[in-house]
């Protein structure tokens, strides 16, 4: 099945009922929003691959324009990432967070503490309650996954892979993992795509 364009798809999500905007602050040509990667666990040489291999996907997939700050501390603790935002005086306009696994921890702690978050991508963000005062699109590495994700905030946008992956395979490359995007969430039409495909297409709602 053909991949539908992201503005087909970006068209669908501002089309539908009853969702949230994805922003609490408003975007100006000077508080353009930033991207902070929140990675998972880097404890065992699998999972740095892992890393390694989304920061090489990125390297080459992602937008120049997009301005990307990546958090090498404790991926949980959103109270440290808290911190040392401001220490580094990184607070200056809106921030999308993308997170992995345990970083998706890190992102609800961060979303308590920070005003200004404009999304949350969430990545296998296994059993962390998801219903926040911002936008959020989850993807998951399986169906199983998917469906138990629902008791904890389904978000505005959806994917999982079908074929199913491993967990750090849907970290690993993006581009690689082909699966099912809700555009709108649950109650919208599926269309395939890839994992890459909807990272695009949420960065570029959330980016608007």
């Amino acid at each position: 099945m053909v991949d539908r364009g992201i503005g087909d798809l970006v068209s669908l999500d501002r089309e539908a009922k009853h969702t949230p905007p994805p922003c609490k602050m408003r975007i100006t040509p000077d508080s353009r929003p930033r991207i902070l990667v929140l990675p998972g666990s880097r404890c065992s040489p699998v999972e740095q691959e892992a890393h390694r291999g989304f920061q090489s996907f990125w390297a080459s997939w992602a937008d120049p324009a997009w301005s990307a700050v990546w958090y090498e501390g404790i991926p949980w603790h959103g109270a440290a990432i808290h911190r040392w935002l401001t220490q580094t005086g990184e607070f200056a306009g809106g921030w999308i967070v993308v997170a992995f696994s345990a970083g998706v921890v890190g992102a609800l702690g961060l979303a308590s503490l920070h005003p200004h978050l404009l999304g949350v991508i969430a990545w296998d963000g296994w059993c962390v309650p998801l219903r926040l005062p911002c936008r959020v699109s989850r993807l998951s590495h399986d169906l199983a996954t998917h469906q138990n994700g629902w008791w904890w905030g389904q978000g505005q946008a959806q994917f999982y892979a079908d074929p199913f992956v491993d967990h750090l395979q849907l970290w690993r490359d993006p581009r690689q993992v082909e699966g099912w995007i809700y555009p709108s969430g649950a109650s919208s039409s599926a269309v395939r795509g890839t994992a890459s495909h909807f990272l695009k297409m949420q960065l570029a709602i959330l980016s608007d």
